[in-house]
């Protein structure tokens, strides 16, 4: 017999971390952003909420003001579950921030944990402008994307980011010439 999980309160949120607005570290590990609440699968140190990110949340419905999420999703075997319950407790409008490792990146493939893997183009489907988003009724505006490298190919940063065209330059000619270290989504939720 499964264990039920409790859904918190947006009152209990507010009061037990002393915050009005709730916003939400979504894989916190040990490393919580300063001002969130922590939630993991795993019970560490920084973690204040410990949830199954392949189940419900357990958080109420419009309850998030903002969501925050660095090396995370790619260790979430039901992704498209999760990112309906992220549109489910985000209040309209919330801002949302993924940080995942980019698909050439050594680490992305090597570890038997990431069950998903990321370019700059991964949740366009998502974006209200895409022509094929009929697929799902999830829907982030896109505020900004970017590729970010580690410290040897920093020089091309720069270049990569200038634009969409260039970025896609990038990612169809020379991702395995230049593995980028990670992609960072900054979007809002459309409800």
């Amino acid at each position: 017999m499964g264990e039920k999980q409790r859904i918190l309160t947006k009152k209990h949120l507010q009061k037990q971390f002393k915050t009005k607005e709730i916003k939400l570290d979504l894989g916190c590990g040990n490393n919580k952003k300063e001002g969130f609440i922590g939630v993991d699968v795993a019970d560490l140190g920084g973690v204040d909420v410990v949830a199954d990110f392949n189940k419900k949340l357990p958080f109420p419905d419009n309850c998030a003001d903002e969501i925050y999420s660095r090396d995370c999703l790619e260790h979430v075997e039901k992704i498209i579950g999760l990112l309906k319950e992220i549109i489910r407790i985000s209040k309209p409008n919330t801002k949302i921030t993924f940080i995942v490792p980019y698909y050439t990146r050594f680490s992305s493939m090597t570890n038997l944990f990431h069950y998903h893997h990321f370019n700059s183009k991964t949740f366009d489907s998502f974006f209200e402008d895409y022509p094929w988003n009929y697929y799902s009724d999830i829907r982030f505006k896109l505020i900004s994307r970017r590729i970010n490298f580690f410290w040897f190919f920093k020089p091309i940063e720069w270049i990569v980011n200038i634009s969409d065209k260039a970025r896609n330059i990038y990612e169809i000619l020379f991702p395995y010439i230049f593995p980028a270290k990670e992609v960072v989504f900054k979007m809002e939720v459309i409800k």
